[in-house]
């Protein structure tokens, strides 16, 4: 009788010497009863080179691949790569990398609704210039602070609409957005609510577009530096005083710039800080001293440098 050569089963196919063989002898049915009882480890390469779809099914239903997952990913069907992603996600860093270079739409949507990119990922994802992969990656996560810069220095009007509608930008980018100057972009990323940092805002300001402005302090105060290039700027004073009171030093610049109407406006919606207050008495605009005793008082700092400038007089 002739000796059975078929040895699936048999503890030697563990070796992976023997694992290779087996793949480079090309039996179908060898390798995929092998299959259903080992991992293939040091011979993966070979059977991803051999490219048989029906045993690479069969392998990554089982098993996650050890070596050879970067030459899968960039040799891999869609199929396949699709169901490797469902249980094996996230991959290795380069496969990781190949994946993303391969700019399959549909299978890094997949990807990214399960992985957040590293750095190097991330940038990668930008280097392909594509604007379908890179959408796919903002709606479900954001860019690390170095990514974003690259990021908002694309320039791409939709991608930048994309990404607002999802994150916040980090301070670098926030004041990218503004000096840009896209009114969309920055009306966009106002009315999602976000607050901008004390130095954009001061950018913001600066810039001097009523409608974002206005916009802007309809849903947030300013923060001590904004204030204060507001009021040095003059123009946007009465608009937020509407909405919001000054810092302590804000109205000590508010009172020292000497706009009586400005003033009188202030002091009818708010009462003032200590400095403030004895910044109004030493004007000795009785209009204004009147109607601040009559609305809110003066402290006792305050009322002392009244009477003592009323007996010098």
């Amino acid at each position: 009788m002739q000796k059975n050569t078929n040895l699936v089963g048999d503890k030697k196919f563990s070796d992976n010497t023997f694992a290779s063989d087996l793949i480079a002898r090309g039996n179908h049915d060898e390798i995929m009863s092998y299959i259903l009882q080992h991992s293939l480890l040091g011979a993966e390469k070979a059977l991803i080179s051999r490219g048989n779809h029906t045993e690479i099914m069969s392998y990554i239903v089982r098993y996650r691949l050890s070596f050879a997952e970067p030459e899968f990913v960039s040799r891999g069907k869609h199929t396949e790569i699709m169901e490797y992603i469902k249980r094996f996600a996230p991959f290795y860093p380069e496969a990781e990398l190949r994946l993303i270079n391969r700019q399959n739409v549909e299978e890094l949507k997949l990807y990214f609704r399960r992985c957040w990119l590293n750095l190097k990922a991330q940038i990668t994802l930008l280097r392909t210039n594509n604007h379908k992969c890179i959408a796919a990656y903002i709606k479900v996560c954001d860019f690390m602070k170095s990514a974003e810069t690259a990021f908002v220095k694309r320039n791409n009007h939709r991608e930048m609409l994309c990404y607002i509608k999802y994150h916040e930008l980090c301070e670098d980018s926030q004041l990218k957005l503004i000096k840009r100057g896209n009114h969309s972009e920055i009306m966009a990323y106002i009315n999602r609510s976000y607050p901008f940092t004390e130095n954009a805002e001061v950018c913001l300001v600066k810039r001097g577009n009523v409608k974002e402005i206005s916009a802007y302090i309809n849903l947030h105060d300013l923060k001590h530096k904004a204030q204060m290039e507001l009021i040095a700027g003059g123009t946007f004073i009465s608009l937020y005083m509407q909405k919001h009171c000054f810092t302590p030093i804000a109205e000590l610049a508010l009172i020292q710039r000497g706009k009586h109407d400005e003033i009188m406006d202030y002091i009818t919606k708010y009462p003032l800080a200590c400095d403030a207050q004895i910044a109004l008495v030493r004007r000795k605009v009785n209009e204004e001293t009147e109607a601040y005793a009559r609305l809110h008082k003066f402290n006792r700092v305050a009322q002392m440098q009244f009477a003592r400038l009323s007996r010098k007089n």
